[in-house]
């Protein structure tokens, strides 16, 4: 999606229950209850984040989400692990702002920002995670190099993304490229078009509850939850997208 698109998001979408914009994980013996609308989505979505991140961020580090949405992996980052600093990038100014009305923690900040060209120092980060944006990069390269420039030395770098599956060994290879080591590759695919089919109905019910207390524009909503209980899931029940992690780090001074 364009940078358009989420502004417009940011704009259309005034709702603070709507955090996430991500595809959500389902793993096996999970419970998910709809004590609320949305409330099924939302915790797919953080069970997403929780999966890619693998250990949460230990006492003392600083994390850097790039392509941050709507707050929603900085939110989870702060209440559930002890970085001693969250920072959120996002190349639209209008989602930061959403981002900064969401999420009020001392730890946790929030920039805009170019991802292929990161505003921070070199070795600024222990971690840095990209959730479901990449895709929208013309310089995919550029950004994981930058990433390797940020990141401490041993520094690890989660990522993932729904990409057609004959672009796999060019991600894998970009990544090399730039410097990072990659430590797995795992296809989620199954888990998450099980949690857009689950969560399906929920969402439908958070659009037409944001549509009745008047925080979201109501054709812009219509076409956003049709995207995500139509036709994104068709193209991943069609193979036309794979939805990928990627764990990597920086490997250490030698």
């Amino acid at each position: 999606m364009s940078a358009y698109w989420y502004a417009e998001a940011a704009a259309k979408i005034r709702d603070p229950r709507f955090l996430f914009m991500n595809h959500g994980y389902w793993q096996p013996g999970r419970v998910a209850v709809a004590d609320e609308p949305g409330a099924i989505a939302h915790d797919l979505s953080e069970a997403l984040v929780r999966h890619v991140l693998g250990d949460p961020p230990r006492a003392g580090e600083h994390v850097l989400d790039v392509g941050c949405g709507r707050g929603g992996a900085c939110a989870l980052l702060a209440r559930e692990s002890e970085a001693e600093a969250i920072v959120g990038l996002d190349r639209c100014a209008e989602g930061i702002e959403t981002c900064r009305a969401n999420v009020r923690d001392d730890r946790v900040s929030f920039v805009v920002g170019d991802a292929q060209s990161l505003p921070f120092g070199d070795g600024s980060f222990d971690r840095v995670i990209n959730i479901e944006s990449a895709h929208g990069y013309p310089d995919r390269l550029g950004f994981f190099r930058e990433v390797h420039r940020v990141l401490r030395a041993d520094g690890g770098f989660n990522y993932t993304d729904g990409i057609p599956p004959d672009t796999l060994d060019q991600q894998l290879a970009d990544l090399e490229s730039a410097g990072l080591l990659v430590e797995a590759v795992e296809d989620i695919t199954a888990g998450v078009l099980e949690a857009l089919d689950r969560s399906s109905a929920d969402r439908q019910a958070i659009y037409d509850s944001m549509i009745a207390a008047g925080t979201v524009e109501e054709t812009f909503a219509r076409r956003l939850c049709k995207a995500l209980t139509e036709s994104i899931p068709q193209t991943y029940r069609q193979g036309t997208l794979k939805y990928i992690v990627w764990r990597c780090h920086k490997p250490g001074d030698t």
